[in-house]
């Protein structure tokens, strides 16, 4: 029974899309009518959805938009406040859902080929370790791979040589379904299958973001610059089966970005307060703000304030360290700004 305020979402699910004619079409599935205030929608799908949401991704377009302007709805991003806002006029919002795995998508297996260095930890091309690829950031890929938006504008052309042995992200049925495919949104903290990125430091970060966001424990088990791999760096006694959790991305020669093509997103384990990814440079940049307005920053108040916003441990060491590179990053800006006086006598000459 509708309300006063409640918008009407007519509900498409159980079906894929697919391409006809070059338009996007929704095929098969069955259709659902929920009467609910917009910003209770999800609240509303978990309530009363006929099938389950676990995997669903869900689109929505306004009664009078066409199947091209669908926009992926994510539950406190900017699609999900502009939904909400048209809502208040159109009373009516077209919803699509469509599972993850419709097309069984598998990653094909890849040996782990990383090197490691003398204290086991993996490493890179010329020996770098995962903390060294992070602040190199993979320049080499940085500009010549940035495209504009892939959503809807797969090409079915032939794979760059270079990324021949990369695993599918489906069964070579892409180019049926152009909206499967979702950017990155820095700061948001989430991670999803087909997620692309412009470079894998972009993918790193976006790691980096979720295990704050969630206090989970992660680390990087091989990187560079075509592929990048996390797992869940909880340790277990010997006999116990690890986490599950492992996410894998590569370059996509179709979209010309980096794609999530693997992710087991459920943890099977316990937080342990630790972050392996968690290093005392990721502090340092966390916390530079926060230096340059009190150099006098004790080591301690910044283990205090981790503990507090991420619900982790970092390592009174890490916590010393991070403080005294913070403080150099600074240190170098401001030699850097002198270094510029001359500059700014001439301008203001001028």
């Amino acid at each position: 029974m509708s309300k006063a305020g409640d918008t009407t979402f007519q509900i498409r699910y159980g079906g894929k899309f697919a391409t006809d004619g070059g338009d996007v079409v929704y095929m098969g599935g069955e259709t659902h009518i929920l009467h609910t205030q917009a910003e209770a929608l999800f609240r509303g799908l978990h309530d009363d959805s006929p099938i389950s949401m676990s995997g669903q991704r869900i689109w929505y377009k306004l009664p009078y938009d066409t199947m091209k302007h669908l926009e992926i709805l994510i539950y406190g991003a900017g699609s999900f406040a502009r939904m909400c806002e048209a809502s208040k006029w159109t009373k009516y919002i077209e919803i699509f859902m469509e599972h993850e795995d419709v097309n069984g998508d598998e990653e094909d297996e890849d040996v782990n080929d990383e090197e490691h260095n003398e204290e086991g930890e993996p490493v890179g091309q010329n020996g770098e370790t995962e903390e060294d690829s992070i602040e190199s950031g993979d320049r080499e890929f940085e500009e010549d791979k940035r495209v504009e938006a892939a959503v809807g504008e797969i090409s079915d052309g032939e794979d760059n040589e270079n990324y021949k042995n990369t695993p599918p992200c489906s069964d070579g049925e892409e180019e049926e379904n152009p909206r499967r495919y979702q950017g990155w949104k820095r700061g948001s903290g989430e991670l999803h299958i087909r997620q692309v990125f412009d470079s894998v430091k972009d993918f790193k970060d976006a790691v980096f973001e979720y295990a704050l966001k969630g206090g989970w424990n992660i680390q990087f088990t091989r990187w560079g610059n075509v592929k990048s791999e996390a797992i869940c760096g909880v340790e277990v006694d010997e006999g116990e089966t690890p986490c599950s959790w492992r996410i894998y991305c590569s370059y996509e020669a179709s979209v010309s970005q980096w794609m999530v093509k693997t992710f087991q997103d459920v943890h099977t384990c316990f937080k342990d307060g630790r972050c392996k990814i968690l290093s005392d440079s990721r502090i340092a940049k966390l916390f530079l703000n926060e230096l340059r307005e009190d150099p006098e920053m004790k080591p301690k108040a910044i283990q205090d304030q981790i503990q507090l916003r991420y619900d982790l441990n970092p390592s009174d060491d890490q916590c010393r360290n991070a403080r005294k590179k913070g403080l150099n990053l600074i240190q170098a800006e401001y030699d850097e700004q002198f270094r510029r006086i001359k500059d700014y006598e001439v301008e203001i000459k001028r």
